[in-house]
């Protein structure tokens, strides 16, 4: 027998609404009498699948002037950052953006920025999809048997397995080396575990799986501080990865420019229980010259230890894109990090660092840290950085943090650099997750002098503030904050926290006050016209909006109380709950003697018109209880009851509903005296 459990699930159809957002960081300082106003703002244009947005840098600077009068000099500066217009296909997990973007890039290659074309895979439109390879775990069963897998000690799966042979693939869920155990317990309650090996890691590929993208445009040079400033030259780009089996992924890399042409690939290799072994390689011809790159690496963990190489080398001649706006190339680097994790003695980590640009000194360093928490509510660490070639340039610090209730923290610390010692403590009250008042103190003291800030925050639900105030040896200066967004969608305006991913709004049919709540989580209730913005919403992902039916009153009803909401890339949808007011009431019914209906009637109820005639609206049925007590659900604001009783009589009655029955409350209506009528 053969089992098969990935644990992936499936995503609903993602939707998207016609809007606009627009996200705005404001942030103004005062200092010696000089005064700046920035501002970053983007604002963003979706419908569908397809997203057109812009960035903008703004600054208004003054600094007020010694004339002997009033008066200051002012400056304005505004820049534009990106411009770009992307459209996503799910299905092929494909997403293509025309405008402002970076090239892609390989370990051994670095990312340009271009204004042009990209298309390129996106694995985060299917983000439930399993890319990293998937262990075949394999046994055989003496008898059909209860089977349990278990990744570290934690339960990822169970099931049943039948007699013989079985498979069971499933997915690793951890980074590094690991163990799985299967447990099989047969009819007969025995107990067999099989032990196996794992190893997990991003840098793999599922078998068959491809990453890849291809760019052409030209490069974008003064990025934030010139707005419309490119070369002249196109540039072609592209990268290309392939999961060659479980244990090896083949990666590739081009770049083609006039004069330029650089061509690399490398390859991650698992290799058993001894880690992740990446090599790579580049050529290129710029001019003329030519060069080559290597890189070299490995990594290795088993959630205690890990452990990390990898050294870089480029000869002089070698060129690649960025250098086309960017004078500085690296020749060579290296880094060696080991750390390792204990229960009881905490984190340490220690390591090598190398690095060094063409026509610059070679940069060393080396640097060990240890850190460890404190009964859950303390944590302590020390670390150094020294330079081996200007110990000017090490440092050493302590430092000491402690929590306790109430979101509050306090903490201190000892840095030493340069022949001097820095102290400093604060103290920080975090603003509570729902929305709120936090703050914050730091103070510092050296042998330069001393310093220290006081910061208050608010977080409410339609922004986010910040005021500060510091002084450094002497001179003061103040701070404020603002960022937040303002949406334009379904005909409503609406203003929220930083929107960052997916977001939608939510209709209940003009229904003011109705609680909603995201994940089981209340976070609002709809306004006067019946609407609210629900905002931190995964894109792409599964998104449970609900209402509690509780606590609607009683005159309302809803078809269904939660749906599964999937907003597209950085973009808002609808969520509309059907919630209509109904007419409901619980109605005494005697017969003509004044005596209650027998227990047991069935009651037909039909909304008719002034005129005495019956509408074409589907009425409802009720059972008569003791006292002659039935409750219809849905009535109109004139009904006629048609009662069959036990022995097959029937009566007929007429009533009004009360039209200033509070939403809240069921009325009682009665007694009403049903008329004896003949059978038909």
């Amino acid at each position: 027998a053969e089992l098969i459990e990935t644990q992936a699930t499936s995503g609903h159809q993602a939707s998207s609404a016609p809007g606009l957002l627009v996200n705005y960081d404001l942030f103004g300082t005062q200092n010696s009498g000089v005064r700046t106003l920035n501002a970053m703002t983007e604002m963003r244009a979706f419908k569908s699948n397809m997203v057109l947005s812009n960035t903008m840098l703004s600054q208004l600077s003054s600094q007020s002037m010694d004339t002997g009068r009033n008066g200051s000099d002012g400056q304005y500066r505004q820049v534009r950052m990106d411009t770009v217009f992307s459209t996503s296909f799910p299905q092929s997990m494909v997403t293509l953006r025309v405008g402002d973007t970076l090239t892609s890039m390989q370990p051994w290659s670095r990312a340009t920025r271009i204004g042009g074309i990209q298309i390129a895979r996106n694995f985060g439109l299917q983000p439930y999809r399993v890319t990293t390879p998937i262990p075949a775990l394999m046994g055989t069963s003496s008898l059909p048997s209860d089977i349990e897998l278990f990744i570290n000690g934690v339960r990822q799966y169970q099931g049943t397995v039948n007699a013989g042979p079985f498979t069971l693939n499933a997915p690793v869920g951890i980074t590094g080396n690991g163990t799985a155990q299967i447990v099989l317990t047969d009819a007969f309650g025995r107990s067999t575990t099989l032990q196996y090996n794992l190893f997990g890691s991003p840098q793999l590929l599922t078998e068959g799986l491809s990453d890849w993208s291809a760019e052409i445009g030209v490069v974008r040079k003064g990025y934030g501080y010139r707005s419309f400033q490119y070369g002249s030259d196109p540039l072609f780009s592209g990268s290309y990865s392939y999961g060659l089996n479980s244990q090896v992924t083949l990666q590739s890399h081009a770049e083609a420019a006039s004069h330029l042409a650089n061509l690399g690939g490398g390859a991650n290799w698992l290799v058993g229980k001894l880690g992740i072994v990446s090599a790579a390689t580049a050529f290129s011809q710029s001019q003329g010259r030519t060069g080559n790159l290597v890189q070299l690496g490995h990594n290795w963990n088993n959630q205690s230890l890990y452990t990390s190489l990898q050294a870089t080398r480029a000869s002089d001649g070698y060129r690649d894109a960025s250098s086309l706006d960017n004078n500085a190339r690296q020749k060579a680097s290296a880094r060696a990090l080991i750390g390792y994790n204990d229960a009881q003695w905490g984190s340490f980590n220690t390591g090598m660092l190398y690095l060094r640009n063409f026509d610059t000194a070679a940069e060393r360093y080396v640097t060990a840290g240890w850190s460890k928490n404190i009964g859950g509510r303390g944590s302590v660490s020390f670390n150094i950085n020294h330079n081996l070639d200007d110990s000017k340039r090490s440092s050493a610090q302590l430092l000491f943090s402690w929590f306790l209730d109430g979101g509050l923290s306090t903490g201190a610390s000892v840095t030493h650099q340069n022949g001097s010692a820095n102290y400093s403590a604060y103290a920080n009250q975090s603003r509570p997750t729902e929305g709120g008042w936090g703050w914050s103190a730091t103070g510092q003291g050296s042998d330069a002098g001393g310093s220290g800030m006081a910061r208050v925050d608010y977080l409410g639900s339609k922004f986010e503030a910040n005021a500060a105030i510091a002084n450094n040896q002497g001179t003061t200066s103040t701070s404020l904050g603002a960022s937040g967004s303002l949406i334009v969608m379904d005909g409503h305006l609406f203003a929220s926290r930083r929107i960052y991913d997916g977001f939608a709004v939510v209709s209940t049919n003009g229904i003011a006050d109705v609680p909603i709540k995201r994940e089981n989580n209340l976070v609002g209730t709809t306004d006067k016209d019946g609407v609210m913005l629900v905002t931190q919403l995964g894109s792409y992902r599964n998104n449970k909006v609900s209402i509690d039916p509780l606590s609607l009153p009683a005159q309302y009803r809803i078809p269904s109380t939660d749906q599964n909401v999937v907003p597209t890339d950085r973009a808002g949808t609808l969520i509309k709950f059907d919630i209509k007011r109904i007419r409901s009431a619980n109605v005494l019914l005697v017969d003509t003697t004044g005596q209650p209906l027998a227990l047991g009637s069935r009651a037909f109820s039909k909304p008719i018109s002034d005129n005495g005639e019956a509408q074409s609206v589907s009425g409802n049925s009720a059972v008569v209880g003791y006292d002659g007590a039935t409750y219809f659900e849905t009535l109109g604001v004139r009904n006629q009851i048609d009662a069959t009783l036990p022995n097959g009589s029937r009566c007929i009655a007429t009533l009004d509903w009360p039209q200033s029955t509070p939403v809240n409350e069921i009325p009682v209506i009665g007694p009403v005296t049903c008329q004896p009528r003949s059978a038909p």
